[in-house]
């Protein structure tokens, strides 16, 4: 973050805080208008089906976690003024790429795959990367161990950050990816208790919302859709249900 003149501000936002799983907080730019101004960018992020193609039952894996990844990225100086906020009564604006504009996860994503591309060039172990989660595939246990360590060093010799206490660095058939626990023993995925008992709560609280005929924003139906989404992989017709929830938006 860095100082600016009011005069030199072509957007105003708002920032605020959000309370992290671990306690800490995340400090979030709210680009939603912002946003809306910003040219869409057609970029497919890797995901669960990737992780389909590329294991193979009797592999092990292991998961990074790269820590503060947005802020790893610099802003282009002509688009600082454009993420400015007041706190305090001071006019500060980004100079590092914030959490909260549309394009954030594209930019990550390209600059950390510039860096795997390489390091795949080198290694006998699958890569996986999705935003700031990587996930490394091997059937051989200690290779998958060492170069995982390999890895680990390279990121960090690139100044990434890596959080530790979300790695999971010793090789193993049964591991949580994108919010799954893959069996690679077995090739079968499940969700975690506690996310599934989350998405029932929720799940209820829809069905007693429609029972009442409460009205409800956009942004909640929204919000619904994305968590609905997770369950893409294991229900086929969810697609389906979740076209014509999002036909409700409209």
């Amino acid at each position: 973050v860095v100082p600016i003149q009011e005069n030199q501000v072509k957007w105003w936002n708002h920032t605020f805080l959000i309370k992290k799983p671990n306690g800490t907080w995340r400090k979030i730019l709210d680009a939603s208008k912002l946003n809306k101004e910003i040219e869409k960018l057609h970029f497919k992020m890797h995901g669960l089906e990737e992780v389909q193609y590329l294991a193979n039952q009797m592999d092990y894996a292991t998961s990074l976690d790269l820590k503060s990844t947005f802020h790893h990225i610099t802003v282009s100086p002509n688009s600082i003024p454009y993420l400015a906020f007041n706190f305090n009564n001071n006019n500060n604006a980004y100079k590092a790429m914030p959490f909260g504009t549309k394009h954030s996860p594209i930019f990550f994503a390209e600059a950390i795959e510039s860096i795997l591309r390489q390091i795949r060039i080198h290694s006998e172990i699958k890569i996986l990367n999705h935003c700031d989660d990587i996930l490394l595939i091997h059937q051989d246990k200690q290779i998958l161990k060492t170069q995982t360590m390999e890895i680990m060093r390279t990121l960090e010799q690139f100044e990434w950050t890596i959080s530790i206490d979300k790695c999971e660095t010793e090789p193993k058939q049964v591991i949580t990816f994108l919010g799954w626990i893959w069996n690679l023993k077995e090739m079968n995925i499940k969700m975690s208790e506690e996310r599934k008992s989350k998405m029932i709560q929720a799940l209820k609280d829809w069905c007693n919302t429609i029972y009442k005929s409460k009205n409800v924003k956009i942004r909640q139906l929204a919000a619904l859709i994305g968590r609905l989404n997770f369950l893409r992989p294991q229900i086929k017709e969810a697609s389906l249900y979740l076209i014509e929830l999002d036909k409700a938006k409209t």
